[in-house]
Parts: C-alpha cells; sequence; structure tokens
C-alpha cells in the first residue's frame, strides 16, 4: 500500500510504502504524481515499511522511463528516496542511476535512513518530522 502525505508549508509530497509493493502500483502512483496540478516542489518516497521482494528490474526500468518521459513537467526541487533494507537499497539506487543519467531538471538522491534524507531535503532550515 502506497499512501500520500502533503505538506503545503513545506513544499513536500511523501509516498509512504507499507507492506508488499507491485510494479503496478508504484507505476500508478508515479503517472499520478505528473499529472497532480499539486505537484509539489519536494518530494519523499519512503520504502522503510515497504517489502518489495516482488519487484523485479523490468519494474525499475519502466519506473525510470516513465519519469524520463515525464521529467518536464517538474522543475526545480529534489527527490528523495529511503530504502534502509539491502534489497530496496540496491533497487532504489539501480532506479536512480538509470535516471540520473538524464539531464532532469530537478535532483534526486537515494539515502538509507529518513533523517539523512530530510536533511538533504532541507539543508538549511530544520527539517520536517514527517
Amino acid at each position: 500500500m502506497i499512501s500520500i502525505e502533503r505538506d503545503i508549508e513545506k513544499k513536500l509530497t511523501t509516498f509512504l510504502c507499507q507492506g508488499a509493493i507491485i510494479g503496478d502500483e508504484i507505476m500508478t502512483v508515479i503517472h499520478n504524481l505528473f499529472e497532480s496540478p499539486s505537484l509539489h516542489e519536494n518530494v519523499l518516497w519512503d520504502f522503510s515499511d515497504a517489502d518489495s521482494k516482488d519487484l523485479h528490474c523490468v519494474s525499475i526500468l519502466g519506473f525510470a522511463e516513465l519519469v524520463r518521459k515525464n521529467a518536464d513537467k517538474r522543475s526545480g526541487g529534489k527527490t528523495a528516496i529511503v530504502a534502509p533494507q539491502g534489497v530496496e537499497f540496491g533497487l532504489a539506487r539501480m532506479f536512480e542511476t538509470l535516471v540520473v543519467t538524464e539531464d532532469l531538471p530537478y535532483e534526486m538522491s537515494v539515502f538509507q535512513n529518513r533523517i539523512e534524507a530530510m536533511g538533504w531535503l532541507f539543508p538549511q532550515q530544520e527539517a520536517p518530522s514527517t
């Protein structure tokens, strides 16, 4: 399950991934993210409580392709991915590598904990606790 939290003041959209996550679910959320009129400057994907064992390399390639095709819909800001576990971290780094080789109009990075991710998203201020 993927739940969405929006912090208007911080211009942050957080995607909390919990339990078993499948590729189609993530693909739908990414698609909706780029179509949303309320797309925020900063995005946090948190896979801390996710089980990604059913995700495959083909899914990661599809996510990267969708992000590259829609990159021009988002200008500026940052995307942080939190993936503390081995498999999730490896998949997130693979996704990051596939996407950042393109000339994205925003920054992206992968972290193993939420504190580091929030510090990167908001370096000059106290990071929100979301």
